[in-house]
């Protein structure tokens, strides 16, 4: 009874007080001085959780500069030059599904700021578009592959494979929506281009066939007589061989008497 009056009577108070009044006056209670702190302790882990809970999500609620409410960072696909078109499948049928695809580059200070952006275009085309990224110009046949047919220009650039197209957003890169919105429906307005085709081994090696040559003949004034010889002594040789099997044939029609 003393001890339930000196609760009441210490009513409002926090367990501080409460435990010195207790370890005072009422030796005898130590078990219900630990109830006393057992009962208020979860009453203060579940307030600090809600505190936390309402910090985390205020954080997460400030607007972006477009005034959209941000959304969560989504996961964003990662191609080189070996998967590019195993992946995204973009001049082959595009089976594997619609994919909006960023050429970026590390030392692009646009590129590096714009990314966050991109992630959170991924969150937003969850389960409906796959975004995806390549880094240039370490992958140079994707470089290379876009930019000779007109559709890279500056960086970072979005391209959408969509119904065995291409389209290239023209539209803000600060704007999560507005790059949302365009891969959903916003590339309607466009006509669309043919996806140009994957760059083989043979692209390759021709070009690199014709940088040498071209390298060559620029140090070298001399060389393009020595090829222009070559190629004279070539025809020549094959114009001999063609007189000699005529005659073979001529000696093999003759007829013995």
């Amino acid at each position: 009874v003393n001890t339930r009056a000196g609760l009441q009577h210490f009513k409002g108070f926090d367990e501080r007080h409460t435990m010195t009044y207790l370890s005072r006056r009422h030796h005898a209670c130590v078990p219900v001085l630990f109830l006393v702190v057992f009962l208020h302790a979860p009453h203060q882990g579940v307030a600090h959780g809600e505190h936390s809970h309402e910090h985390a999500h205020s954080s997460t609620q400030e607007p972006l500069d477009d005034g959209s409410q941000p959304a969560e960072l989504g996961r964003v696909v990662h191609l080189t030059d070996k998967t590019f078109e195993h992946q995204t499948q973009a001049s082959t049928g595009q089976t594997t599904g619609v994919w909006f695809v960023r050429l970026h580059a590390p030392g692009c200070r646009i590129c590096r700021k714009h990314a966050k952006r991109w992630q959170k275009v991924a969150a937003e085309l969850e389960d409906k578009v796959i975004v995806a990224d390549v880094e240039v110009p370490v992958n140079k046949n994707v470089l290379k592959r876009f930019t000779d047919a007109g559709f890279v220009t500056a960086l970072p650039t979005m391209l959408l494979f969509r119904d065995r197209k291409l389209y290239v957003y023209n539209g803000e890169r600060d704007s999560v929506r507005a790059m949302s919105v365009f891969a959903l429906e916003g590339y309607k307005k466009q006509k669309g281009s043919a996806v140009p085709p994957d760059i083989t081994w043979v692209d390759e090696f021709l070009a690199s066939l014709n940088g040498n040559l071209q390298h060559m003949l620029g140090d070298n004034p001399g060389v393009p007589m020595l090829f222009a010889l070559m190629g004279v002594v070539l025809l020549v040789g094959v114009g001999i061989l063609l007189s000699q099997q005529r005659w073979v044939r001529k000696d093999k029609s003759l007829k013995l008497p």
